[in-house]
């Protein structure tokens, strides 16, 4: 596995409930940007791979440690204009040893382990292979992919984060640690035009009462998608879009019986369903998203990708948040949170 050096960036988080809050970089500029790519006293480097932008680092190599703590906190230090003390925090979704506490989105670490445990990102375990359930009809607008020669990346036209429309994934993020007022910026976790309400923490700890709040859309029919914009499921349909929508692709009358998991859907108030009530009591294993993430009520509960699977990497298969293969032995099996009665 190749090694990577970890330069960590200072992100602090703004978390106002019910508001959305959005990351920005504060401290030295030295922190993330080097004047003449000779930081540290090492020679200028003029040829080779350049990260652009004077960066000292990649996503993958700011966002990643040699240690298993899944936060990387910093000197503290003055807050510019105030006289208040602050703590620079990195979240970190890719650590070299198992991880012991991983964050919201999981941990690449079980993709270098299993190749079907994550996403596979570029510069940790690449794959040119086409995502499952891809579609050249896309349900956002970044038009055709050809995975036969590109592997997924953090951010950009390949990638989850950041503008879409943009080859690289520093130009599609530029701008958004520094809080520049564009859309990138102001969606949840750079995700853009995606709406959610970001934990302070990412989910390091979390409760019935901590933990993020995603924005869900109660569809109508299987094709709504115009709509459906905004949800973190039409963002995980850019890619896997068969899982999603199309006609025949979920069921004939968008109900019983399913050919697939329903997503961007009501959680049910009746049956099984009536048996959890995550307005509640909230359970941030097995996650729901909202209409509005700033008033979540049970009646607007909403079944997400995120319920069942993580974003970056899991112990599991699939990405899965439990041991699905292990049922009925595994101790974290998931699905009876939703399906009470099952169990």
């Amino acid at each position: 596995m190749r090694a990577i050096t970890a330069v960590w960036i200072f992100i602090c988080m703004a978390m106002l409930l019910p508001a959305p809050c959005h990351a920005r970089v504060t401290g030295l500029c030295s922190n993330c940007h080097t004047m003449h790519n000779s930081q540290g006293g090492t020679a200028i480097q003029t040829s080779g791979t350049l990260n652009p932008s004077l960066l000292l680092a990649t996503c993958v190599g700011c966002h990643s440690a040699s240690t298993d703590d899944t936060i990387t906190y910093l000197t503290p230090y003055l807050e510019p204009g105030t006289s208040s003390s602050s703590t620079s925090k990195t979240p970190i979704v890719f650590n070299i040893t198992e991880p012991t506490t991983p964050l919201a989105g999981g941990n690449f670490f079980w993709l270098t382990q299993d190749p079907h445990k994550g996403h596979n990102v570029a510069n940790i375990s690449p794959s040119t292979s086409a995502p499952p359930g891809y579609t050249t009809a896309l349900e956002g607008t970044t038009g055709a992919l050809d995975w036969g020669n590109n592997s997924l990346t953090c951010a950009g036209k390949y990638g989850c984060h950041g503008d879409r429309s943009q080859a690289t994934e520093i130009k599609a993020v530029s701008g958004a640690h520094h809080a520049n007022g564009s859309t990138v910026a102001t969606s949840y976790r750079f995700l853009d035009g995606i709406v959610g309400v970001e934990d302070t923490d990412w989910e390091q700890t979390k409760s019935a009462t901590d933990h993020n709040f995603y924005m869900g859309k109660d569809r109508s029919i299987e094709t709504d998608t115009a709509s459906n914009d905004g949800t973190i499921s039409y963002l995980c349909a850019e890619c896997h879009g068969a899982f999603h929508n199309g006609s025949g692709n979920i069921s004939s009358t968008f109900a019983s019986p399913w050919l697939r998991h329903p997503t961007d859907y009501a959680l049910p108030n009746t049956g099984d369903y009536a048996g959890y009530d995550p307005a509640t009591l909230y359970n941030p294993n097995v996650p729901v998203a909202w209409e509005d993430p700033q008033i979540p009520i049970r009646s607007e509960a909403v079944v997400m990708c995120l319920s069942c699977h993580r974003a970056h990497g899991s112990p599991n298969s699939a990405i899965l948040r439990w041991d699905y293969k292990g049922w009925p032995n595994s101790e974290t099996y998931g699905c009876f949170t939703c399906h009470t009665s099952k169990d």
